[in-house]
């Protein structure tokens, strides 16, 4: 299967004819076509998003004028199932609202306000201004005035772009990544190794191909990596910047273990065993 980047978007006339590869195919960029492709992309699946607009915003969610449910101060999950089968003139499906009061609001404030950073209207002091509106009995609406939708859409577009702008990383949407440069290639290959939240890396030659904006995207991810990486390289700047502990193949094939930098390695190496630069053999000359 071809690799891909973790989300790919097209519009249906600009796709080229030829086969296109992911994991998951969604059809519609609202709210929730993107918050499929996200929640996807970080379980590790490669994700192909298909609309009809050049916009990526353009759908019935950016229209959305209304807030979105969750729990207010003095609120609970049974206080909303009640309303909500109030609502519903007591035909609605008891176990689907049940599900919908005790995981909806969680998965809100999971998803659209810690993970995709909506901008919900907050108060000076910094909390939520809940509304009410229709049957609900408490104030429990997220809103962001009467562009709520926009405001969800704008966020949900921006987590979608934002790992490839933030490593400075441009494909044209109808490409796919193989069709690109070495240098993409391997840029994505980084930003899917350390945006998918792995537990350990492994890194031969980081560095070959990328340009400077690109290593030091990548020094400030596994700076900020809290896994174990283990990198392979010739790049001694670039080890020094990153490394914490060294695995050194020394002479006469001993390994040797340091905890520190790798000019501090350097340092340690030289006062262990002197001056260790290559010298320039010297053959006997044949009679």
């Amino acid at each position: 299967m071809p690799e891909l980047p973790l989300i790919k978007c097209w519009r249906l006339n600009k796709m080229n004819d030829q086969k296109h590869y992911c994991h998951i195919l969604i059809i519609g960029s609202g709210i929730a076509g993107l918050a499929a492709a996200i929640t996807a992309a970080d379980l590790g699946l490669d994700v192909i998003v298909i609309t009809k607009e050049n916009d990526l915003k353009e759908s019935n969610t950016n229209y959305a004028q209304g807030g979105i449910v969750c729990l207010g101060e003095d609120d609970s999950p049974d206080l909303l199932i009640n309303d909500i089968i109030s609502a519903g003139d007591g035909i609605s499906n008891p176990e689907a609202v049940k599900i919908l009061a005790h995981e909806g609001p969680i998965l809100v404030e999971h998803f659209l306000v810690k993970k995709i950073g909506v901008p919900f209207r907050r108060s000076e002091g910094g909390y939520f201004e809940y509304a009410q509106e229709g049957s609900h009995s408490r104030r429990r609406i997220l809103h962001c005035m009467d562009t709520t939708g926009m405001a969800i859409e704008t966020s949900l577009e921006k987590k979608v772009k934002e790992i490839c702008e933030h490593y400075n990383l441009t494909i044209p949407l109808h490409s796919l990544v193989q069709d690109v440069s070495v240098g993409i290639q391997q840029r994505v290959e980084i930003i899917k190794a350390i945006y998918r939240g792995a537990e350990i890396l492994i890194l031969d030659e980081p560095t070959n191909d990328i340009d400077v904006n690109t290593m030091r995207a990548l020094e400030e991810g596994l700076l900020n990596f809290a896994g174990c990486a283990l990198i392979i390289s010739h790049d001694r700047w670039f080890l020094d910047r990153v490394a914490t502990h060294i695995l050194s193949f020394e002479g006469n094939s001993q390994v040797y273990f340091f905890e520190g930098t790798y000019s501090e390695y350097e340092e340690n190496k030289r006062k262990r065993i002197g001056d260790d630069n290559p010298h320039r053999l010297r053959y006997k000359k044949l009679q």
